[in-house]
């Protein structure tokens, strides 16, 4: 953890013989910390690279190809980072708390493993967690399967180009549902409920 912070010894992380992480901590920022190292411990290259994808930094880092420059090209023009710098103050304290204790969790990691880190690789900042979110959910709302070119396709009536196969794997526009029934419902009417893991 950050120094005197203590939220290392306030957290213990158990693995099932499966591996699967059990994390026991006496704060939500202790958990979210051990959350952060168990993390770390099971892909630290991919947790880094979603911290890199939040700065809109992956062709300065993972290489100048055509698909990182696209991705940050489109990050920056979401305004991402400079959302989740300029808001974060607006977060309730106990929850930047939280984001504070993963952030320092991913920072322990790096400093107990110098090993699987690169000399570029900077610490971890509480702006950089929420920017890695803020760009996930962004990207996945307004950019998969064409969506924006489709709403504006059938916004000018040109709804040839927004056909279902043009999103690709996009097109079904959702990873979960959850429909019920109104007998089921405390209002009496139908619910569909569309990715609601977001």
């Amino acid at each position: 953890a950050e120094p005197g912070s203590g939220l290392a010894e306030q957290v213990t992380i158990r693995r099932t013989d499966y591996g699967v992480p059990h994390i026991l901590a006496d704060t939500e920022a202790a958990a979210a910390y051990g959350f952060a190292w168990a993390q770390c411990e099971d892909h630290f290259p991919l947790m880094y690279k979603a911290m890199v994808r939040g700065r809109s930094e992956l062709s300065l880092r993972y290489g100048a190809t055509e698909a990182h420059i696209e991705y940050d090209l489109q990050t920056r023009q979401l305004r991402s980072r400079r959302t989740a710098v300029e808001t974060y103050h607006l977060l309730p304290a106990d929850y930047r708390g939280v984001i504070a204790g993963f952030a320092a969790g991913v920072n322990a990691y790096m400093a107990a493993h110098p090993e699987e880190t690169e000399p570029w690789m900077t610490p971890v900042t509480a702006h950089d967690v929420v920017a890695a979110w803020q760009v996930a959910i962004m990207r996945f709302t307004f950019l998969r399967g064409n969506i924006i070119g489709r709403f504006v396709a059938a916004m000018t009536e040109e709804r040839a180009a927004a056909s279902a196969d043009e999103g690709g794997e996009d097109g079904a526009f959702g990873s979960k549902a959850i429909a019920l029934m109104p007998s089921r419902t405390a209002s009496g009417r139908a619910m569909l409920l569309n990715n609601p893991h977001q």
